[in-house]
């Protein structure tokens, strides 16, 4: 199947660039977008093909990955949807506040086949974590195939449209609250006379298996808190440090206030 990507900003180029190195044909994917230079970028590192236009995409490929803002969608898919035949393309979506009901209102194509994803950035070293829902025309194939190319550069979640707000706060947004996490602790050990660049390495890296310990061994955080706290010890003090500034609910209340923007996002782009 050929893969038509219009947009080529950090999201997209993320996904390009891991799909095609975990074995997608890179003759198969094509992508457009004003930003020629972008295109050009990755026309020459990942050898994918380059067109000069969305209708192009469309023309040639049977996936349209729509991977520009959310404010964009709905004149990009008033572009091409003459071109939208439902038994040949189905469009997947990556923008987040833009539901399955608005995008098939933007297309106006009867049973046109649409996939909404969210993808997060860790996709870019293909340990990102994707959700997935579709509307009732998307067959098994073409599902099927879009879950196999966003399982790798990470995993997937298959998800019910109403959770997608809170996935995007609980996986799209915390990649960057966790390196607010990450810069406070190396700003912690900066303070305490350590060299910056080396207190992010360490840092990253505790953070790093920290959550692969999550995974891997299938305790609750808490169970694994109380394995690292000893009775009267230095980490047993720096939690109690952390609930008593409120770290635990500044984290609920971060989530809170994207899913908010998330509700006013699409309200915005209805």
């Amino acid at each position: 199947m050929k893969i038509g990507f219009i947009g080529a900003g950090n999201m997209a180029e993320a996904i390009i660039k891991g799909i095609v190195k975990n074995g997608v044909d890179p003759n198969s994917v094509y992508i457009n977008d004003l930003d020629r230079a972008k295109v050009k970028n990755l026309v020459k590192t990942c050898s994918v093909k380059g067109l000069s236009a969305n209708l192009d995409i469309v023309k040639e490929c049977g996936l349209i990955i729509l991977a520009v803002k959310p404010h964009l969608l709905k004149p990009v898919i008033g572009e091409i949807r003459h071109l939208l035949n439902p038994k040949e393309h189905t469009l997947v979506s990556i923008a987040a506040g833009i539901s399955l009901e608005m995008l098939e209102g933007f297309a106006n194509v009867a049973e046109i086949p649409v996939i909404r994803v969210m993808p997060n950035v860790n996709s870019a070293v293909c340990m990102g974590m994707t959700a997935m829902c579709k509307n009732i025309f998307v067959g098994d194939a073409p599902y099927n195939y879009t879950k196999g190319l966003f399982e790798k550069i990470g995993k997937t979640a298959e998800l019910s449209e109403g959770f997608f707000p809170l996935f995007g706060a609980l996986a799209g947004s915390s990649p960057a609250f966790t390196y607010l996490f990450i810069e406070s602790l190396a700003k912690g050990a900066h303070k305490a006379g350590m060299p910056k660049a080396q207190a992010v390495e360490i840092a990253a890296q505790a953070v790093l298996g920290s959550a692969a310990l999550i995974l891997e061994s299938g305790k609750h955080p808490w169970e694994l808190i109380d394995s690292v706290c000893s009775p009267g010890g230095t980490t047993i003090e720096g939690i109690c440090a952390l609930e008593r500034e409120g770290f635990p609910a500044a984290v609920v209340s971060c989530m809170d206030t994207c899913m908010a923007k998330d509700k006013l996002i699409m309200e915005r782009n209805k």
